[in-house]
């Protein structure tokens, strides 16, 4: 019993590193595991922008966004530049994914996060949603779109701060854009275009360090999923307490007992109420 569960842990693990070999930068984990390094993150906003001197300060990877009022998000990649600019770059292989309803929506998320009280709007900063795309979703045939607000009396720009971008992978040139887009859909880092790009996937892929750090994070995703739908439902539960403490003017151990929660869970819950 003792070797079939050896060779059992044995063939899970040849399983992931499998998968990990035929991994592109369109692999949501695997991007993730790439923009740990920060310099692999200011590379592509650097061509995608356009902008050689930008450098990243700060950045998060799957960032939460939690609203008890709405919806509430994940964000790929949340990024701070020395400029002061928010960037939210993201990964989206479905086309149903990079809906403009959708970006607006990470658009408006990126300005609550950082809007304090009392803050003048003229702080708020810039802020870029950046959606990469396995296919053309605005099917102008181009391997970027700018989009930006504008005054349509006077065709002039509306210079509210926000950006959006779609990068369309699909399409590739021999332009440094274009090389880039080629990248994204390499699963060898020998076939890559971009050294800082090609190294960090030849430590992922290629190297045991690398190739351990996939596989935690590949069981680390899996035990996050079991834990989703948990997560969903405290998310549920706690706009439903807001809503009745509202509703009845009833404080939060009030409403939580009409709601049947147990008491040993209401701890937890009141800390989702602050």
């Amino acid at each position: 019993m003792e070797n079939q569960k050896k060779e059992s842990s044995t063939e899970r693990e040849r399983r992931y590193h499998m998968l990990i070999r035929s991994y592109t930068l369109m692999n949501d984990l695997f991007m993730r595991s790439v923009l740990k390094d920060s310099r692999c993150t200011a590379y592509i906003l650097q061509v995608i922008l356009g902008q050689k001197e930008l450098r990243v300060v700060e950045q998060t990877l799957q960032k939460d966004y939690v609203n008890l009022y709405g919806r509430s998000l994940r964000l790929d990649c949340v990024v701070r530049d020395e400029d002061g600019r928010l960037m939210n770059v993201e990964v989206q292989r479905a086309s149903q994914g990079a809906l403009s309803q959708r970006v607006r929506y990470h658009s408006s998320l990126l300005d609550l996060d950082v809007a304090n009280p009392g803050d003048s709007f003229t702080r708020l900063p810039d802020t870029y949603v950046i959606f990469i795309t396995e296919s053309d979703v605005l099917q102008g045939g181009h391997i970027i779109y700018h989009i930006e607000r504008t005054i349509q009396e006077t065709a002039q720009p509306f210079e509210d701060g926000t950006y959006i971008l779609y990068v369309n992978i699909s399409k590739q040139d021999e332009s440094e854009l274009g090389r880039l887009m080629h990248d994204f859909h390499c699963q060898r880092a020998s076939e890559m275009y971009s050294p800082i790009l090609a190294q960090r996937v030849y430590t992922l892929k290629e190297t045991e360090r690398g190739r351990r750090s996939m596989t935690g994070d590949i069981k680390e995703i899996y035990e996050a999923g079991l834990m989703e739908g948990k997560t969903e439902e405290r998310l549920k539960m706690a706009k439903r307490i807001r809503h009745l403490m509202a509703q009845l003017q009833k404080p939060a151990e009030e409403a939580m007992d009409l709601l049947g929660i147990p008491l040993e869970e209401q701890a937890m819950y009141k800390k989702q109420l602050l």
